[in-house]
């Protein structure tokens, strides 16, 4: 038997999801983990898999979290698993933007993530639904709330996805703008990663980097 794993540090959470070749979920865990704290991440993740008399070694396709978030994160997460699939055949992996965790939450067909930016700007990414699930759009911006004014008529999200905690944050952007149906995914989980229909294209350096603006 084959497993799927799925691991994401591109926020203020490391969350691991690991079905079997049926699609059971055997996995779905998440803990804090910023700074320092990421040098846990290779041996919680190897507890998790201890745990059901698993190792790295029984994953056979891994899907990592590509943000946008925390660069070191996202970045670390991805390097982790280069490094357990280095030199073994028959391992696929993959990227999946972490965004698609809260736009999982939502229900309509066009909707976009937004993220804390801060300074006042929120991160944007856009998606579809396909299928079951969503996909990105293409859209990956940053707008401050006159850019939310600007852009939000012509873009035609009916939904707006936050991760919870940042709903502030997303109010501030949007009701300057004229508002917008606000959708809090309060659970963080790599479950939608598992499940996005992407395919494994072995690039684990697909990063979404979405840079609000740099003050000196």
């Amino acid at each position: 038997m084959s497993f799927h794993g799925a691991l994401d540090l591109a926020g203020n959470l490391a969350a691991f999801a690991l079905t079997d070749d049926a699609g059971t979920i055997l996995v779905d865990e998440t803990r804090p983990m910023r700074g320092r704290e990421a040098a846990a991440l290779a041996p919680w993740l190897n507890g998790l898999l201890a745990a059901r008399d698993l190792s790295v070694r029984d994953v056979t396709r891994w899907t990592v979290g590509s943000g946008p978030g925390s660069f070191t994160g996202m970045r670390l997460a991805s390097a982790l698993v280069k490094g357990w699939v280095y030199g073994r055949s028959g391992v696929r992996t993959r990227c999946v933007p972490t965004a698609l965790i809260a736009a999982a939450a939502c229900s309509a067909e066009k909707a976009c993530v937004l993220l804390d930016g801060r300074n006042h700007e929120m991160l944007v990414f856009g998606v579809k639904r396909s299928g079951e699930g969503y996909l990105p759009d293409g859209r990956t911006e940053v707008w401050n709330a006159a850019q939310a004014a600007e852009h939000l008529p012509e873009a035609g999200y009916a939904e707006y996805a936050v991760f919870s905690g940042e709903e502030e944050a997303a109010v501030r952007a949007l009701l300057p703008a004229g508002g917008g149906a606000l959708t809090v995914c309060a659970r963080y989980s790599a479950v939608p990663l598992l499940r996005a229909a992407l395919p494994f294209d072995d690039d684990l350096d697909k990063l979404v980097y979405i840079r609000p603006a740099v003050f000196s």
